[in-house]
């Protein structure tokens, strides 16, 4: 798996295409996909999930959860209250 860049603009993450995010202890978190396609996958989840731009999911677990660029996109990492994130990595 190789390093990525990552910015941020305006409040969101822009990612590469299999730019991967790896956010620990993140249960009601909000992903909103501002563009681009991303692939979701919670450990312990339902399955995974595929965001279109314009689409949110709020994750539901609490273990590790994986985000995916299937293309260049910009996604935003909603607290569920003010001042609480979860711990962010890329891989």
């Amino acid at each position: 798996m190789e390093l990525m860049n990552l910015r941020i603009i305006t409040g969101a993450l822009t990612l590469q295409p299999s730019g991967l995010l790896r956010l620990d202890g993140a249960r009601g978190v909000t992903l909103r996909c501002l563009s681009g396609r991303l692939w979701i996958t919670e450990e312990g989840g339902g399955g995974d999930v595929f965001l279109a731009a314009g689409e949110f999911h709020r994750i539901g677990h609490g273990g590790v959860t994986l985000i995916e660029a299937l293309e260049p996109a910009q996604v935003v990492i909603e607290a569920p209250r003010a001042g609480v994130l979860p711990a962010l990595a890329t891989a």
